[in-house]
């Protein structure tokens, strides 16, 4: 059964809902403290090159040659050697050139300028998508950030080494902007239906930088051209003068291109690129007390907590999660669920009767209330967005998404599979079932059926339609269900009181 929406909302909706706590840019204000950020990123600043055209999967673009390099609008690099890819959105739709399920190994130059400029746009990816970043040992493709006099980055996944360049004047922003051409991300305003959003004064272009305003002929878009992209030039891109927009929207109206953050849609077209999902490939088994009932991480520890005793239990990812590296006390909490908030570093629990908990100091044992009886049902569990900006409230089929800084309700699905516990009338039994676990990544919404033998787990887009069903080879009368950087968690029963954690690698190479 597909599932229905509240409210006939369109995709575009969805998306504006979705936002959140977002800090969404203000493409009308042309006031920008950083001059740089008013330009586009250009791979050879004040440098003209050989005009050439390529064939590049399968059409003509014209690009500059400049020492060797082919260079496409400003600060692409092009390798013209018959790759037939397609294109979808603003973002290339091909496997091959796809990072394998979103992990990005990478090494930084040592005479680099403020590498921190480079580690903090990498955290900003991996706080609003699933990519991971790691640094590379001895793998055979990674990206290599180098030192040079400009800002630029070849198209996708290349294999083996690839460059980078970062200039002294690039800052953390145009390094999400280049990283996200690493991960096959283009320009915002060159996809092919622009002009129904963009006007081109092509009389305003320097003549030898015309070439970076054209289109893609190839290729579908997924949504309307979006103004807030971190990958969009601004209006002064290649003028002549000051005064000479090369691009302004519709009405006339000049817009700069913001490098704070990645935009709704910048995060949605990356979880539409690489939402590789594999079938549960079984990692190990996390023992811990019992009544365990919510796991998350920070990236260096798992959490866990336990629904009738107080405290939180931090566990180790180096391959021995069973060994107890400290428990901290809380004051009484009937957890329901845990999940870990990437913008704000905290833990938040969902308490039995419907509360949000955040842990404000785990190691004294400080909290606080953040919503009061927000939850659709005592039983009801919850999962955080990559992002922190959204919350989930999952019970019996029905998923609520709530702003979370505001608490606002932004929509809710109906009719996602779940558990039903065919014995028991009570609620509480039902959740044994797994009628209330849910878990969120930054492509899918997960439910399951933990009262089946074996477990379901029900895999949803986040319109709530239906991809993909998957067994796993455990998870009886799991009372909880979390996601963590590829890897799926149920909390699996231990005399109808779940206490042991299975791990299930389902978005990650399987070694």
């Amino acid at each position: 059964m597909k599932p229905q929406i509240h409210l006939a909302i369109s995709l575009g909706v969805i998306f504006f809902l979705s936002a959140g706590c977002e800090k969404l840019f203000d493409s009308s204000d042309n006031t920008y403290e950083n001059e740089n950020l008013l330009q586009a990123e250009e791979a050879f600043p004040n440098t003209s090159g050989e005009i050439v055209d390529i064939e590049y999967k399968g059409e003509n673009l014209t690009c500059e040659l400049i020492d060797g390099k082919y260079v496409f609008q400003g600060d692409m690099i092009i390798n013209p050697d018959g790759n037939k890819k397609n294109l979808k959105g603003a973002g290339l739709d091909d496997d091959y050139m796809k990072w394998p399920y979103g992990r990005v190994y990478y090494t930084i130059s040592d005479d680099i300028l403020d590498p921190e400029r480079i580690t903090e746009a990498i955290e900003h990816w991996e706080s609003r998508t699933d990519i991971q970043f790691l640094e590379r040992t001895d793998e055979d493709d990674y990206i290599h950030f180098i030192k040079s006099g400009g800002c630029w980055s070849y198209v996708g996944m290349q294999g083996g080494r690839q460059e980078l360049g970062v200039g002294n004047w690039g800052e953390k922003g145009n390094m999400i902007h280049e990283i996200g051409h690493a991960l096959g991300v283009y320009h915002e305003h060159s996809r092919f239906n622009r002009d129904e959003s963009i006007i081109v004064n092509w009389d305003n272009i320097l003549p030898e930088k015309i070439h970076n305003f054209d289109l893609y002929n190839d290729g579908i878009a997924t949504q309307e051209l979006d103004f807030n992209s971190i990958m969009i030039y601004p209006s002064k891109a290649f003028q002549k003068g000051p005064g000479l927009p090369t691009l302004t929207k519709l009405d006339g109206s000049t817009f700069v291109a913001q490098r704070e953050e990645l935009s709704v849609l910048d995060a949605d077209i990356i979880s539409w690129m690489y939402n590789e999902i594999h079938d549960p490939d079984f990692e190990y088994l996390i023992s811990d007390e019992q009544t365990n009932v919510g796991i998350a991480s920070d990236g260096e520890f798992y959490y866990t907590i336990s629904m009738d005793q107080s405290g939180i239990r931090k566990l180790s990812l180096d391959g021995s999660p069973q060994i107890l590296h400290a428990t901290y006390s809380l004051p009484l909490i009937r957890a329901r669920g845990l999940a870990y908030n990437k913008s704000d570093g905290k833990l938040y629990v969902s308490a039995l009767g419907g509360d949000i908990i955040r842990i404000t100091d785990l190691e004294n044992g400080k909290i606080e209330t953040v919503y009061q009886n927000i939850m659709q049902n005592d039983e009801a569990s919850f999962a955080l967005s990559e992002d922190g900006s959204k919350m989930y409230d999952f019970y019996k089929g029905t998923l609520k998404v709530y702003d979370f800084i505001t608490g606002e309700l932004a929509y809710t699905l109906y009719g996602l599979k779940y558990g039903d516990y065919l014995y028991h009338d009570d609620e509480y039994s039902d959740a044994y079932a797994g009628a209330a676990s849910v878990a969120v990544d930054a492509s899918y919404i997960y439910t399951c059926d933990s009262y089946l033998r074996p477990c379901k787990v029900y895999v949803y887009n986040h319109l709530g339609e239906f991809q993909r069903e998957m067994e796993l080879e455990t998870g009886e009368n799991g009372i909880s269900l979390s996601v963590i950087d590829g890897y799926i968690f149920i909390a699996w029963d231990d005399t109808y009181d779940p206490g042991s954690w299975w791990k299930y690698n389902i978005r990650n190479p399987i070694e």
